[in-house]
């Protein structure tokens, strides 16, 4: 088998003792790194304020990529030209055989695609690699960004209309969630079914990532008196090492206090508990894993849209992550009448310019407001 780099418990990026020899800088720079693996890995520790899932990103292109380089002559990444940067990017598209995963148990560690990559993913990587170059070009490691020169595929985003539900599609897909939970006839089965209740109402209300709900608490939980009636609001942690604040509305509330009887959970949520916000069913004191959300989404959309009798709501439901609810949240909050400020801070977008793709998607609120104008003339013309 040919030298190449793996993935240790400990999760960083290792080579073989033949590439981890490599030899010493011939110029300063900024990092201590003696060589592009510790380099890397000196990028992806001062990536790691983002959210855990972008760290498994970065990683996962950081590994492509030097591997590409290792089979294509242990060239550096301070010799790496356009002209291979391109020849990465067409193996993306094409990837030989061995770069394939197949169902082999025991398989070689240069299997690392599953396919052929779209232009969109190629595009990401692009990006990504782009972000390290940046990274050691500031260091002093390397003299240039040999990314930055190549040519950026093009490739046609999915409208955001397509990611979030139309109303008629949510409330198929609620009652859906509902009717599971009240035909679960075993204990099991029932706390299944209050989780992904309480999973999808909590997603839905407050346009969460999935990176938020799998590392927040019920601790989380805050009670304030506003204007005479309570307040409930949660607190977890957000993309970049940021907090964010969600208002809780009464009828979140009422989702909580279900799912917390649900769980075996008295009362209101307390200020030092130590419960998850979303619990392993089968260990209430284990907090869902981020990665288990997306795979409880996709057998859930796929179960509810199989019994959809309406072709273009059952396609809507099918294609629904826990992303798309965030979506979902956004246009909903638009479709009902809130205001562009409101939302942003819902949604905790640091741009409004964001949180307008949400404004401009809301295709009934356009034609009420477009409406509101014929209403001005005919009042003024009569």
């Amino acid at each position: 088998m040919n030298p190449a780099i793996i993935d240790n418990s400990s999760g960083r990026i290792d080579f073989l003792p033949q590439l981890a020899n490599q030899q010493e800088q011939e110029y300063s720079s900024a990092l201590h790194a003696n060589n592009d693996l510790e380099a890397v890995q000196t990028w992806l520790a001062a990536s790691s304020g983002r959210s855990g899932h972008t760290f498994l990103s970065y990683r996962r292109e950081a590994r492509r990529f030097l591997l590409f380089l290792h089979q294509s002559g242990a060239v550096v990444l301070r010799d790496v030209k356009v002209e291979l940067v391109h020849d990465y990017f067409a193996l993306l598209r094409n990837p030989p055989q061995h770069w394939i995963i197949d169902s082999n148990p025991e398989q070689l560690v240069t299997q690392v695609l599953k396919g052929p990559l779209s232009a969109q993913s190629i595009a990401y990587a692009r990006t990504v690699l782009s972000r390290l170059y940046r990274f050691l070009l500031d260091a002093g490691y390397v003299r240039t960004n040999p990314i930055a020169l190549t040519f950026k595929p093009g490739y046609a985003l999915a409208p955001l209309h397509e990611k979030a539900l139309e109303p008629d599609a949510w409330v198929f897909y609620w009652r859906w969630l509902i009717n599971q939970e009240n035909e679960a006839n075993q204990r099991e089965k029932k706390l299944y079914a209050a989780r992904n209740r309480w999973l999808s109402a909590l997603l839905y209300h407050t346009g969460l990532r999935r990176s938020s709900v799998a590392h927040g608490s019920m601790s989380g939980f805050s009670r304030r008196r506003i204007d005479g009636r309570q307040q409930w609001t949660l607190t977890v942690p957000s993309k970049g090492g940021r907090l964010h604040t969600s208002i809780i509305s009464d009828l979140l509330f009422k989702e909580l206090m279900q799912y917390r009887q649900s769980m075996g959970l008295q009362g209101q949520p307390q200020p030092n508990e130590n419960e998850p916000l979303v619990c392993n069913v089968r260990n209430c004191r284990e907090a869902i894993k981020e990665r288990a959300i997306g795979l409880i989404f996709e057998k859930l959309t796929k179960t509810a849209a199989s019994i959809c009798e309406d072709p273009h709501l059952s396609a809507q439901v099918e294609r629904l992550t826990a992303h798309g609810l965030r979506h979902t949240h956004g246009t909903h909050r638009f479709l009902a009448g809130a205001t562009l400020e409101s939302t942003q801070a819902s949604l905790g977008h640091k741009d409004p310019k964001t949180t307008m793709i949400y404004a401009q998607v809301a295709d009934h609120t356009l034609r009420l407001h477009a409406q509101l104008m014929d209403t001005f003339l005919n009042k003024i013309n009569k």
